[in-house]
Parts: structure tokens; sequence; C-alpha cells
């Protein structure tokens, strides 16, 4: 299952789509998060919540304990326990009662995972069976969109050239964009990992990626114990790249 930054076939969703992801498992229509300029769309269980950015302070994952088993569980096991010991015609009828409120109990205590949605005056919880490295990912990437009217750099992805590489390609790039060879992805840089490679590559050209006007997937992907990482399934439009300054410092220019 791959987070992609792309525009799924999605009949109920006019808007374009920035972002997309399943919330379990690929082709899972009825379980999924999107995206778009103005919307954060979920899909859960084939029902549909829409969530208006400038509303969202923050997306995120917390851990909840579970009300209802919690409460009909020690219900269950109190009055379980008190039949057991006052009402002996059918112990085991009382003992299974016992057993099953405590694990009731012990199911509401434990919890779930949650994805929260948090806006000025509510937080809107659903319970998640799992949270995925993909959708962990693409929550990390709603925040950074959120924060990108004060730091547009934060939704931006970044292609790493070498010198001489960008040299001998700048206008080509600046003409046709990147182009996309099959088999071979371009690998890309999220703001934060930009912020790591840039100490350990001092001499490299980071050339500014915008995924709205990028016209193709990105996908992140698992790199040995680097995590997840972005690649670029497709051409990139040279609309969508932002050149870095002329004296080809590491500051990207916006």
């Amino acid at each position: 299952m791959n987070f992609s930054v792309k525009k799924p076939s999605v009949p109920q969703i006019s808007e374009e789509i920035i972002a997309f992801c399943y919330l379990y498992k690929d082709k899972d229509e009825k379980n999924k998060c999107l995206l778009t300029a103005e919307h954060l769309h979920l899909i859960k269980g084939g029902r549909h919540t829409v969530f208006e950015l400038w509303e969202l302070r923050e997306v995120g994952f917390q851990h909840k304990k579970i009300l209802a088993p919690l409460v009909s569980g020690g219900i269950s096991a109190s009055l379980g326990s008190i039949a057991l010991i006052n009402y002996f015609a059918n112990p085991w009828l009382m003992l299974s009662i016992c057993f099953m409120g405590v694990f009731l109990f012990y199911h509401g205590w434990r919890g779930s995972p949650t994805l929260s949605m948090v806006t000025s005056i509510k937080e809107d919880h659903f319970m998640m069976r799992s949270i995925s490295n993909n959708l962990s990912s693409f929550i990390h990437y709603v925040n950074q969109y959120l924060e990108s009217q004060r730091f547009p750099e934060k939704r931006m992805f970044y292609a790493s050239l070498s010198p001489e590489k960008w040299e001998k390609e700048k206008e080509v790039i600046l003409k046709k964009g990147f182009e996309f060879v099959e088999n071979k992805p371009l690998m890309l840089y999220t703001y934060a990992q930009l912020q790591y490679h840039r100490q350990q590559s001092k001499h490299r050209i980071f050339l500014a990626i915008d995924p709205v006007l990028a016209r193709c997937e990105i996908r992140f992907e698992r790199i040995g114990k680097d995590g997840l990482h972005p690649f670029a399934y497709g051409s990139i439009t040279p609309e969508s790249i932002i050149i870095p300054d002329d004296n080809h410092s590491k500051k990207i220019s916006y």
C-alpha cells in the first residue's frame, strides 16, 4: 500500500485531489482519506465526512479508551460476581457472565487508536483498526500542507542533483521538466528529509517541486532503515519546478 499524491478515480468528489491514502489496504474505496485544496475528506466504512482546511488546527493520532465495553463490562463483571456468590442454581452461567464482563472491561480499558481532527472548537475522533506507516506519512503531509499558508516550502517535495548534472541538464529541465523513465522513478525528499539531507550533501542542488502542479503520482515507499521516501511515478511538469538562486546556493527561492 502506498500513500500517493495524484488524482484517483473518485466520482463522488469533484475537487482536484492533491493527495490520498487508503486507511487499511490498497483499492479499498470505502476506507480512505483524501486531501484537496480546501477540504480533507475521510471515507471510513463508506461514510463520508468532510472537514474545511481553514477550520483544522491539527490532524493526528491518539489512543482512546472505548466507553461502551468499559461500562457494560464493569457492570456485567460486578453483577456476575455478586450472582455467583448468592445464586447457586447455575454457577457456570454466572461464571460465564463474569468472565465476559471482565473481557469487555479489558477491551474497553485497552482502547483503540484513533484518527483525530482538531479544530478551534472541537475534536473529532475516528476509531482505527491499525495505523500504517503510509497513513502516518499521509497525515504528516496533511499537517505540513496546513502549515503551508505560512511556510509554503513545507508542502513541497525536493529533487537532489549534483552541480554538474544541473549545469548539463538545466535547460532541458526548465523546458520539459523531469521526464519519467520506465521502472526508474525519481527519488524525492520531503521538507523534513531535506533538512537532514542538506547536512549530509552540502554541495547538492535542490529543486522544489509543487505537488499540486506536478501532475504525476508521488508514492511513499520504504527504503531499508531510512523509512518512507517519496518517488515520482510520472513526468514532472516544468511549471511545478522552483529553481534555486542564481548563485546555486542551497537555499530555495520562493
